[in-house]
């Protein structure tokens, strides 16, 4: 199951996160929001600013600071937020370097490898078909639509998955 994968991701890069997959797979575009924590800061291995907590390196619109939050989920939950504002939500993440990531120093205001390196982190979140029953594998191709262009299915003729695409 996604929660047992997500754990074991997490738990590879040493990260706190991982405590919290239980929740952090319940959030919208969650494989997004680990994502951007992963590059932003380490899977919050590493906060910014005052906050060890603040996973997304996301600065308050009042203050210009960086946010602080009590703990390191409510900083996931403050991405998944913001990733369904109209700035984001309809964007991907090569779109949203610009956006999400910004550096004033160049007139793109595109950081340097934001999205490939987000990008990385998504692929290795691999879902493998066998390892889902039918209904969690259309609910993880539901997470997964906004991150990939196109997706390809390996499985046997005796999957669920397969039936699935097949309409069997």
């Amino acid at each position: 199951e996604k929660v047992s994968m997500l754990k074991g991701f997490l738990t590879k890069y040493n990260s706190e996160l991982a405590d919290y997959a239980h929740e952090i797979v319940q959030l919208p575009r969650w494989i997004e929001v680990v994502a951007i924590a992963g590059v932003e800061t380490t899977f919050c291995r590493y906060g910014v600013g005052d906050s060890k907590n603040n996973c997304g390196a996301i600065k308050s619109s009042k203050t210009g600071q960086f946010k602080e939050y009590a703990n390191q989920m409510d900083s996931m939950k403050d991405i998944a937020y913001l990733l369904q504002k109209d700035l984001y939500k309809d964007k991907s993440i090569t779109q949203m370097n610009g956006l999400y990531c910004v550096n004033e120093d160049n007139h793109k205001n595109t950081c340097v490898d934001w999205d490939t390196k987000v990008l990385k982190i998504i692929n290795e979140l691999i879902m493998n078909a066998p390892d889902f029953d039918k209904d969690e594998f259309i609910k993880n191709v539901d997470d997964v639509k906004y991150v990939t262009k196109r997706m390809t299915l390996y499985c046997s003729n005796n999957d669920n998955a397969e039936n699935i695409v097949t309409g069997k």
